[in-house]
């Protein structure tokens, strides 16, 4: 009679539990930007927040002669708020602090109400973020759409390869085609055209 062991399932509670973005499953893939912007976008449609994701803004002032063009990640501008996503490790730099307290006080300066967001606390709880910064729309209840945008960069990530496969492909072209040798085959004494 055969044996048969015992089999109990055990479960590591560490190595089952998930923290983090690691649950959270993309509902916008054609979308560029990094896992706390996707996020956070995810979170804006759910809301049925209007918002400019990643356009170029022009802010003039004549009086004091300011001219600057800047990029916010998110500009609400029914709420008249722009929402920075802080990646800790850039933005953690002494000149990029310098940098990013200059741009959101230009923020402030025309009117918006502005929100760095750490990608931390993004990827701990982005509802909790909503909640707290933004408390009439915590709700998920309607839908959203990104406005148009009249001049949006255009990011190529790719732009290497392309260069790199232009570059293959034109060599290829000019490539010299094998040429035909004759050779002699031993056993049926006749010639076959073979590339050498």
């Amino acid at each position: 009679m055969p044996r048969y062991a015992k089999y109990s399932k055990t479960i590591d509670k560490k190595k089952n539990t998930v923290k983090g973005y690691k649950r959270w499953v993309d509902p916008f893939p054609n979308v560029k930007g990094t896992v706390p912007e996707k996020m956070v976008y995810a979170g804006l449609v759910a809301r049925g927040i209007r918002f400019n994701y990643v356009n170029s803004f022009q802010f003039n002032n004549a009086d004091v002669d300011f001219y600057q063009t800047y990029t916010p990640d998110f500009l609400l501008p029914d709420l008249k708020v722009i929402i920075e996503v802080q990646g800790y490790y850039w933005h953690t730099q002494a000149k990029t602090q310098e940098a990013d307290a200059f741009k959101l006080a230009v923020y402030e300066m025309f009117g918006y109400r502005a929100l760095a967001w750490w990608d931390y606390e993004i990827e701990t709880d982005v509802n909790r973020l909503f909640m707290r910064d933004l408390p009439g729309y915590a709700v998920q209840a309607r839908n959203s759409t990104e406005f148009l945008a009249t001049s949006k960069i255009a990011r190529d990530d790719s732009a290497g390869v392309k260069t790199m496969n232009r570059r293959r492909g034109l060599r290829l072209a000019y490539r010299k085609k094998p040429v035909g040798v004759k050779t002699k085959k031993k056993k049926y004494n006749s010639y076959s055209i073979g590339v050498k």
